[in-house]
């Protein structure tokens, strides 16, 4: 039977879905799906599969092949901008972002590749010419998709903040808050990089307390969120110093009711944390994870990984969690390949 247009439309909403749930394996089969369909969309989610794989020279690839195949997709030019202002790129971003403003675009796509275009001579230190990117947008961002909206107000944020405007960083942030705080919306991405955006605001005009405050909230949306792991650590500024990394995984019982069986299920979960000593590190990964649950987890292996520069204990990195099966009371025939879990 013959594949058509919205056929090739159904693979890529279900692969974005496999995306988004983390199930990468499933995501590849749609991929490989829509290769064999000559969809361009392909390239944009085997992009997003390497990235998710930590594989950005493939990413790389695979976008550079996309924009040669399908040199009018604006996503592919503003996905392979994106990659390359992450490898610090900037130059090349630059131009991704000005050959997908070419394009023919509608008010939605363009705010989005101008909000990226902000970001980039955000991260160049060029706040003045990023507030003017924001600017532009005032008039359009209202018709934008909500997480795009809560990442530009928080951008603005952090632009204002290191243009030394803080009176109205802190008019913003209490807007923002007010509108944050309401949102139900399962975009929970956006409002974790809003929240640790924001915070970054928040911080850079000596506001410590509201930018942990701001942290913890990133968290609750995406408990791996980096940004808002540095957020919380370097936002304390009575916390110790220290040179050592140590790597702490805990093991717990899993108990969450979005998840329909009747299985008994543990979990692991990695963190990696700045300490003075193995003690401190493990007090301090169950000092965030032990108040999220009826049981609090316990310490599974405790070792040092790795030196670092001088810079406040905590948290700096967080795994998702990883669940098993628990057979009787013998946890150690847990599965060995268990699932991943945001």
């Amino acid at each position: 039977m013959t594949q058509t247009p919205d056929d090739a439309e159904a693979l890529t909403d279900r692969a974005f879905d496999a995306l988004n749930d983390g199930d990468l394996e499933s995501a590849q089969n749609l991929a490989t799906q829509l290769r064999r369909l000559r969809y361009s969309s392909y390239f944009e989610i085997q992009a997003l599969i390497h990235l998710n794989r930590d594989e950005p020279e493939l990413a790389f690839e695979t976008l550079r092949e996309g924009v040669q195949l399908a040199p009018r997709v604006w996503r592919l030019w503003q996905l392979l901008g994106n990659t390359l202002s992450d490898a610090s790129d900037f130059d090349g971003a630059m131009r991704c972002y000005e050959t997908a403003l070419q394009l023919d675009l509608d008010a939605q796509d363009k705010a989005s590749v101008q909000f990226n275009r902000a970001t980039l001579l955000s991260r160049r230190k060029r706040p003045s010419e990023a507030l003017s990117v924001l600017n532009e947008l005032d008039s359009t961002i209202a018709e934008a998709p909500l997480g795009l909206q809560w990442r530009w107000e928080a951008l603005r944020m952090r632009v204002l903040a290191d243009l030394g405007r803080h009176k109205e960083v802190l008019t913003s942030a209490e807007a923002l808050q007010q509108r944050l705080v309401r949102e139900e919306e399962d975009d929970a991405e956006s409002l974790g990089v809003a929240w640790s955006q924001g915070g970054f605001a928040l911080l850079d005009c000596g506001e410590h307390e509201a930018a942990r405050e701001w942290a913890r909230r990133a968290l609750e949306w995406d408990r791996t969120n980096a940004e808002a792991l540095r957020l919380l650590r370097i936002s304390n500024p009575s916390a110790p110093l220290a040179t050592r990394c140590f790597q702490v995984m805990l093991q717990g019982d899993w108990s969450d009711e979005a998840d329909e069986t009747d299985e008994e299920l543990g979990f692991f979960k990695t963190f990696m944390v700045v300490a003075r000593t193995g003690e401190e590190a493990k007090s301090l990964a169950l000092e965030m994870e032990a108040p999220l649950w009826e049981t609090p987890p316990r310490i599974e292996t405790c070792e040092e990984v790795e030196n670092c520069d001088e810079t406040s204990i905590g948290i700096y990195e967080a795994s998702p969690y990883h669940l098993f099966p628990r057979w009787g009371e013998d946890e150690e025939d847990a599965d060995d390949e268990p699932n991943s879990h945001p």
